[in-house]
């Protein structure tokens, strides 16, 4: 739109990437705020509303599918800190024989 309008705002990014700060002057005005410069801003939040509303952070899978995704690696992970807590090394071991019999059943 601004390709359009012949008229190129500053822009200024802020917080990482997170935040896009964008400054309308008119050069020819003066460095003053003009009509062209509301004109250019509404196209900008009209422009921001289309993609806010159609934009997915995860557009493969859904948000239902996500929370099933993250319950699933919960559970995942409870189960094994389970086992491991249940199949510790805290159970009375046999020692084992010096030598082993070669004929005959083993003596365990």
């Amino acid at each position: 739109m601004s390709n359009k309008l012949d008229h190129h705002p500053e822009w200024h990014l802020a917080d990482k990437g997170l935040t896009i700060n964008v400054r309308l002057t008119s050069h020819f005005a003066n460095n003053k705020v003009t009509r062209l410069d509301f004109q250019l801003a509404e196209a900008m939040n009209e422009a921001y509303s289309l993609t806010q509303s159609t934009y997915s952070m995860f557009p493969w899978l859904s948000s239902s599918q996500w929370a099933s995704i993250r319950i699933a690696a919960g559970a995942l992970a409870l189960g094994l800190f389970a086992f491991r807590i249940f199949t510790g090394q805290n159970y009375p071991t046999r020692a084992m024989p010096e030598t082993i019999p070669t004929t005959g059943f083993a003596p365990y």
